[in-house]
């Protein structure tokens, strides 16, 4: 499953940088699609809840399962996007978990991050995630 890296543009655009990785589309093409279905205002930060992530991966056609809680990433077997580090004013950092043979991988989007393929499982502690229906 080919899923490129795109990195935050924005303080909190993590949700906003999950989503044009999950579609193959660059991050402002993502951000000007959230501001224009009304996912997203203009207002910065651009932080994005549950609800506004899975409303902005159906305005890409994206099929998403409804939000699965769990504290281990063994759970997750299919390319979802999985909530890390949750920051009480502006919620969840997003990562994108994609599967592979044995145990998968995580781009994130934070610039900060240096590896493109996050595999440091004990530094990500888990809490929730959204599965992409990947047989539509």
């Amino acid at each position: 499953m080919a899923i490129k890296r795109v990195i935050q543009l924005d303080d909190k655009g993590c949700g906003i940088a999950c989503v044009a990785a999950v579609v193959g589309r660059s991050y402002t093409a993502v951000k000007r699609t959230s501001f224009a279905q009304g996912v997203h205002s203009y207002v910065q930060p651009y932080s994005t809840d549950i609800y506004e992530l899975r409303s902005l991966l159906a305005c890409h056609g994206i099929v998403s399962r409804p939000v699965r809680f769990t504290r281990s990433w063994k759970r997750i077997k299919e390319l979802a996007i999985v909530g890390i580090s949750r920051d009480l004013r502006y919620g969840w950092h997003w990562v994108v978990y994609v599967p592979g043979t044995g145990r998968g991988y995580v781009r994130d989007p934070s610039p900060t991050i240096q590896s493109a393929r996050r595999v440091d499982f004990h530094r990500m502690p888990v809490r929730l995630y959204v599965a992409i229906d990947t047989t539509s």
